[in-house]
């Protein structure tokens, strides 16, 4: 169903959306052979570079990564298709904690 929902919005956005064979496979192999845990830095110049990483690991056969997106995208409709991809929300800001105080676990965790 997400992988629908993926395909009919890049359809809209885009004409054709091109990868590096070799890199594609270099990911493949690291990602059954190895065994490796892969971790993906999206550059983040829109809300599209995580969804289309997604889609294109989802078309190639590869497992999707988690997705950790910030709770100011926790909206309806795009927190439905957040988590449809695996994704969870965290709070944006480190000190964000009922009594004020610093949250040096969250802290720790996020810089860790």
């Amino acid at each position: 169903m997400t992988g629908w929902v993926l395909l009919k919005l890049f359809n809209g956005f885009f004409w054709n959306i091109q990868i590096h064979k070799g890199q594609m496979e270099m990911v493949k192999k690291a990602a059954t052979e190895m065994k490796a845990p892969l971790v993906f830095l999206p550059v983040h110049k829109s809300h599209i570079d995580y969804l289309l990483l997604t889609f294109v690991l989802f078309c190639h056969n590869i497992k999707a990564p988690h997705i950790a997106a910030g709770n100011n995208l926790n909206i309806p409709i795009f927190s439905t298709l957040i988590h449809l991809l695996g994704g969870f929300f965290i709070r944006r800001k480190l000190d964000e904690t009922p009594d004020g105080k610093k949250d040096v676990l969250y802290r720790a965790l996020l810089h860790g």
